[in-house]
């Protein structure tokens, strides 16, 4: 028979928690056996936004200008004064969202609450509207708040939940990306409303996500 909707993972877990490591193993799998499978994430919009946003800035325009040319409203006027003199670094010459460091994720975290503020879904409409190919698989890697999650769900989405200790997670961060998350980051509503969230499969140790055998993620 063939397919008429596309078959869709989704991972939760907080940072560092290992999403990037098991949608790597997912799609190496599915490649092996020749099918098609696309990573998406409710981030990569966010990402390609404030990217754009600091490059911008960074060549002159004025914030004015940016609430123009980024279709911001003008009540975001003082959101943008905070992004840019106290949570961004001064000097933006090197500076990109590319690079895993405090400021960054922190401006993640805020730009988002910017975004959201006017409509909850901003991120959320973007991503559901790519997932249009019938016979792709698709692997959603950052499901973070009920939202994201209650859009997947409706879309009969398959859901793994990384629920790796605290400390190992600080621990993963510190070694890969140099610093050490601050309680502020790890308490975001970003982070916590994934305990709330209910998943078909749940991986509690991080053995098991170095082990875990693909078969019990698959057969969901």
């Amino acid at each position: 028979m063939t397919k008429t909707s596309p078959t869709i993972y989704t991972i939760l877990g907080k940072m560092g928690s290992g999403k990037d490591h098991l949608t790597n193993r997912l799609i190496a799998h599915f490649e092996k056996n020749g099918q098609l499978v696309q990573s998406l994430a409710f981030a990569n919009q966010l990402k390609f936004e404030l990217e754009d946003l600091i490059i911008d800035y960074r060549n002159g325009l004025t914030l004015e200008q940016l609430i123009e040319k980024h279709h911001f409203k003008q009540e975001d006027l003082s959101d943008l004064t905070k992004l840019f003199k106290e949570i961004l670094p001064k000097d933006l010459t090197n500076v990109t969202v590319f690079q895993k460091t405090p400021e960054i994720r922190t401006a993640f975290q805020f730009y988002s609450t910017i975004r959201k503020q006017w409509n909850i879904n901003y991120f959320v409409d973007s991503l559901i509207s790519k997932l249009t190919g019938p016979n792709i698989i698709y692997v959603v890697t950052d499901t973070r708040f009920k939202n994201e999650y209650d859009a997947l769900v409706k879309l009969n989405a398959k859901i793994v939940k990384l629920d790796i200790p605290e400390e190992i997670r600080i621990d993963r961060i510190q070694n890969r990306d140099g610093f050490k998350p601050s309680n502020k980051q790890l308490t975001d509503q970003s982070e916590v409303i994934i305990d709330d969230l209910i998943a078909d499969l749940i991986i509690t140790h991080q053995d098991q996500l170095d082990k875990v055998d693909l078969e019990k993620v698959l057969e969901m």
